[in-house]
């Protein structure tokens, strides 16, 4: 019922869907790629579904759980079930704010980032302590598939990292602030500082693909949800190609 979920409420707005739909967003949540309609809003669900088949069948040839009592095959059964029905909750979240972004409301696909992943992250982490050693779901090395003691301390420790997170990302959003916004800003300048010993680019034609996603952003203009024309339409910018770099002075 949740992997059909997206599919029902694609078809009831399809046809105020806009031809091209935004599915990448840069680090101001501003949209920066684009698809065609049907594999844009199609691709998140379709992912659902095929991922969700090959891990429940794939579970059923895992070598270990051959070994294990029907009691405790069940058991991991049971959180494999449960942590891929909230990883497809989350895409299908997802799945509903592209559709809100191509109308110009990015609410949506903000809260489902903000707040879905934290969520994913605390749900997984509560049910991290409680899998056994096996091929399919979990932190899968040499040393914790050969010693259930390395992989039970393993998985404990790795949960309460996980709800540790979640727990920070939620009350830094709920405080105002935000660890994608501080960071992002952070590591730009960084990278741009090491790639040029002035701190700035060493050529104004190196970040010529950054300013374009960034006007094209500018240009986004919302429309009304019965609005047939593409709002997310904007005018084509040369490309780095049509802007030589000046030729040094004599």
């Amino acid at each position: 019922m949740v992997l059909a979920a997206p599919l029902v409420y694609l078809a009831v707005v399809w046809p105020q869907i806009p031809d091209r739909v935004p599915v990448h967003f840069n680090i101001h949540f501003r949209p920066d790629g684009f698809m065609n309609r049907l594999p844009g809003v199609l691709l998140l669900p379709m992912t659902s579904i095929l991922v969700t088949v090959a891990t429940l069948i794939w579970f059923n040839f895992d070598p270990k759980m051959a070994k294990y009592e029907p009691d405790t095959r069940d058991q991991v059964r049971n959180v494999l079930r449960k942590s891929m029905l909230a990883v497809c909750v989350l895409l299908g979240s997802c799945t509903v704010g592209i559709v809100y972004a191509s109308w110009g409301n990015l609410g949506v696909i903000k809260s489902t980032i903000f707040y879905g992943i934290p969520l994913l992250f605390l749900f997984l982490g509560n049910y991290f302590g409680k899998l056994r050693p096996n091929y399919t779901i979990g932190i899968r090395c040499p040393w914790t598939l050969e010693s259930p003691e390395v992989w039970n301390r393993t998985h404990r420790f790795a949960g309460r990292i996980l709800m540790g997170i979640s727990v920070l990302l939620i009350a830094l959003k709920l405080s105002g602030l935000s660890a994608v916004p501080i960071s992002g800003p952070c590591l730009h300048c960084f990278w741009d500082g090491q790639r040029s010993p002035s701190g700035t680019p060493s050529s104004p034609h190196e970040n010529c693909s950054r300013r374009r996603c960034e006007r094209g952003a500018e240009n986004f203009k919302p429309q009304p949800h019965n609005s047939q024309l593409n709002p997310l339409n904007a005018p084509p910018a040369r490309s780095c190609q049509s802007q030589p770099p000046p030729e040094p002075a004599p």
